[in-house]
C-alpha cells in the first residue's frame, strides 16, 4: 500500500494501527516518490538478539539486569532544583552552520536572535566549510548591490575573526564522501 505524506499526516493513528494489527509495511510518497517505510517493529527476541549483537561489536555496553537498591531521597536544606544544577554546569557549544551565521552580519529575519545569543558568554563552533559559504553568500549580496563594497569588506573582516575565536568542526573524508553519494530511501519503525 501506498499513501501521500498528507495522508499519512492527516490519518496518523488510522495508519499505525493498520501497520500494528496487519503487519504488512505502508510506503510513503512525496509527490510520487516513495521516500519512505512505515513498518511494524521486530518483535522482542529479534531485537534481543541485535542488542547482543550490538553489544558485541563493542557499540552499547548492557547493564548486569539488577534493579535499582531502594533508596530513601535526601531532603535539602532549601529548595533547589538538582538538574538545573546538572544544567548549569554542562558547557554548551552552539553550533552555527552557515545561514544562522551570516545573520550576524546583514540584518534580515532572525538576526536578532543570532546577535542576543552572541551577546552572551558562550562557546561557538562552525563547520570548516561554513568560512567559505560565508564569505560567498557576503560576496554574492555585494555582487547584486544589496551591500556596499565597504558593507562586503567589514562583513568579510568580522567573519575572519569569528571563525578564529570559535571552534572549528572538521568533517572526515569518509563523512564527506557519503554525503555526496545519493540518498538511499528511509525506512521508519513505529512503535
Amino acid at each position: 500500500m501506498q499513501i501521500g505524506t498528507r495522508e499519512l499526516k492527516n490519518r496518523l493513528s488510522y495508519y499505525l494501527r493498520r501497520v500494528r494489527e496487519s503487519r504488512e509495511p505502508i510506503y510513503v510518497t512525496d509527490r510520487g516518490e516513495v521516500v519512505a517505510e512505515l513498518r511494524p517493529v521486530a518483535n522482542a527476541g529479534e531485537d534481543g538478539e541485535v542488542l547482543l549483537a550490538l553489544a558485541a561489536a563493542g557499540e552499547i555496553s548492557l547493564g548486569n539486569g539488577r534493579r535499582f537498591k531502594g533508596f530513601k531521597p535526601i531532603k535539602p536544606k532549601r529548595a533547589v532544583s538538582l538538574a538545573g544544577i546538572v544544567l548549569e554546569d554542562r558547557r554548551v557549544i552552539y553550533f552555527l552552520d552557515t545561514s544562522v551565521l551570516v545573520k550576524r552580519y546583514v540584518t534580515e529575519k532572525g538576526s536578532d536572535q543570532v546577535r542576543r545569543l552572541l551577546r552572551r558568554d558562550v562557546e561557538i563552533a562552525v563547520a570548516r566549510i561554513t568560512e567559505a559559504e560565508a564569505y560567498a553568500a557576503i560576496a554574492r549580496a555585494a555582487r547584486m548591490n544589496v551591500l556596499t563594497h565597504e558593507d562586503r569588506n567589514r562583513a568579510f573582516e568580522q567573519i575572519a575573526e569569528d571563525v578564529a575565536s570559535a571552534r572549528v568542526v572538521e568533517i572526515p573524508s569518509e563523512r564527506r564522501e557519503r554525503c555526496a553519494r545519493p540518498r538511499p530511501t528511509v525506512a521508519a519503525a513505529w512503535v
